[in-house]
């Protein structure tokens, strides 16, 4: 269909007094109206925060590459002038914009990963509270390509064993920035659908180097013990009676006394020296560094270390680039491993890029395949960006070593030979009673309880659940609290090193393993 006019009113106004979709004309220009589309999700104002549209189109659009701007046409909404139009900004964009107020300090956090040769970019955002407001529980991880999300990943993901970070899921966002991934390997990595990963082993191994990244992470690990050791302080206080009770009667009884020793404090699974908050760091990085070079070297100096069969190589670096250097969206940095295999240099695939942090920067790499005891690798690691003729070059040499063997721990013997001394012994911290905590029905949503709930184990590690770091929680109404906390029994620990719970009235037992 077409006519001929001078202009045409394809443009809103809309105001606290006026909803109007097409009011302002314009000589050029293209509309497109959409007919008899089903909206899944509430029907709220649409540029309002929460399940709207406008972190829809966030999560769906994380960089945009034009600008974006909603307005709410239809009756039957309330607010002041400006509730009614807004710029959407893109869920990368929105966490920057907000990083002063609402992220934790030091983050986001960046890698890059070389994935069969073509970088990914990743950035991980923590926030102080809920990241509810930014993105919803199955949008934990977003993979996009060109500034539109392609996949995305649950909150389910950081509560992996292989990931150990249940504590902070909720205050979690990771953006996987999968541009440069090109052809056939982007439609191996992704559904035609744009909704998920497909189940590739490309796929597999871009899910597996992020659950490395994230698990060794230092400062999500430093974030993950601080929240757990201020949620155990929120709960001191109500253990308290409890373990004077008990104190009283440890003390009345000398067999007891005998018996536990120094008393019922529990040691703390903490450390005593910090809670990884830190202060602010006096460094200012540059956007294009004047040097990149091994930690502790100086410039052009060789690096020359073993290295394990088995075990992935760990390099540091220092620099004065910014720490987002590798993955802002204008002009980043790009690195390069190349390993001499004896007929060339090649570059070497898997390997990743984390930082720069406060001018340190640690580059991982599994050995080449076929590398034997007693080789030597000599490798280069490239560092490069647009404002540079000439690359950072960084030369070293591996020194192949046999499989290191993982500590078993001293024999339990006494050494003979050390320094007794006469100082007094480090100070013993402690901890109430293991405790029980009991979640009300306010605080369901958080721990993922629903009527029927009644255990939850959070994982703090890798593998196994470390001592002090099982969670009991109890999900009933306040008048049957007591009830729930009393129902839950405790076998003693076999010889195996399990703890076995049983709660009624189900009366069943459920097993897992501590690590002392």
């Amino acid at each position: 269909m077409s006519f001929p006019a001078e202009e045409w009113p394809i443009f809103p106004e809309v105001d606290n007094t006026r909803r109007d979709a097409y009011a302002r004309s314009a000589h050029h220009g293209s509309l497109v109206k959409l007919y008899e589309y089903r909206w899944q999700g509430v029907r709220s104002n649409i540029v309002s925060s929460g399940e709207g549209l406008l972190r829809r189109v966030d999560l769906g659009l994380p960089e945009l590459a034009l600008p974006i701007r909603l307005y709410e046409c239809r009756a039957g909404y309330k607010g002041h002038s400006g509730s009614f139009d807004t710029n959407v900004l893109g869920l990368a964009t929105r966490l920057d914009k907000d990083k002063a107020k609402r992220l934790e300090p030091g983050f986001p956090i960046g890698t890059v990963i070389d994935l069969d040769g073509r970088p990914v970019r990743v950035r991980v955002f923590a926030l102080s509270g809920n990241a509810k407001d930014y993105r919803t529980s199955s949008h934990g991880l977003v993979f996009y390509v060109n500034g539109q999300t392609h996949a995305h990943k649950s909150i389910d993901f950081f509560r992996r064993r292989a990931v150990g970070m249940s504590q902070i899921a909720e205050s979690l966002v990771v953006l996987v920035d999968c541009t440069e991934i090109q052809g056939r390997m982007r439609e191996d990595l992704f559904m035609n659908s744009r909704d998920r990963l497909r189940d590739d082993e490309l796929a597999v191994r871009l899910e597996r180097e992020l659950e490395r990244i994230l698990s060794s992470e230092q400062a999500l690990k430093a974030l993950r013990n601080r929240r757990r050791e201020e949620e155990i302080a929120e709960r001191l206080d109500d253990s308290k009676p409890l373990a004077n009770a008990l104190g009283d009667l440890v003390r009345q009884s000398p067999l007891l006394k005998k018996l536990l020793g120094s008393g019922i404090a529990v040691p703390s699974p903490f450390p005593t020296s910090g809670t990884g908050r830190g202060g602010a760091s006096d460094f200012e990085g540059k956007p294009f560094p004047t040097y990149f070079r091994f930690k502790g070297k100086a410039d052009d100096e060789e690096l020359h270390r073993p290295a394990h069969l088995g075990s992935r190589v760990r390099v540091a670096f220092e620099t004065d680039a910014a720490d987002d250097y590798f993955h802002r969206d204008l002009d980043p940095g790009a690195a390069e491993v190349l390993v001499d295999t004896g007929e060339g240099r090649v570059p070497l695939t898997g390997w990743s890029f984390t930082g720069p942090r406060s001018g340190v920067a640690n580059l991982q790499f599994d050995l080449p395949a076929g590398s034997r005891v007693d080789d030597t690798i000599p490798f280069e690691v490239r560092i490069t960006d647009p404002s540079r003729i000439d690359a950072f070059g960084n030369s070293g040499e591996l020194t192949i070593r046999k499989e290191a063997k993982p500590s078993s721990g001293g024999s339990g013997e006494r050494d003979r030979n050390r320094n007794a001394g006469k100082g007094s012994g480090g100070a013993l911290t402690g901890l109430s009673l293991p405790e029980i905590i009991p979640v009300h029905e306010d605080n369901w949503e958080k721990h993922d309880f629903d009527e029927l709930s009644g255990l939850k184990v959070v994982h703090q590690g890798h593998h196994r659940v470390r001592n002090g770091q099982v969670r009991l929680l109890c999900q009933r109404r306040q008048q049957v609290l007591e009830g729930c906390a009393e129902g839950i029994a405790f076998r003693p620990q076999s010889p195996a090193g399990e703890i076995h719970l049983r709660t009624r009235p189900a009366r069943s037992w459920c097993t897992c393993r501590r690590e002392d």
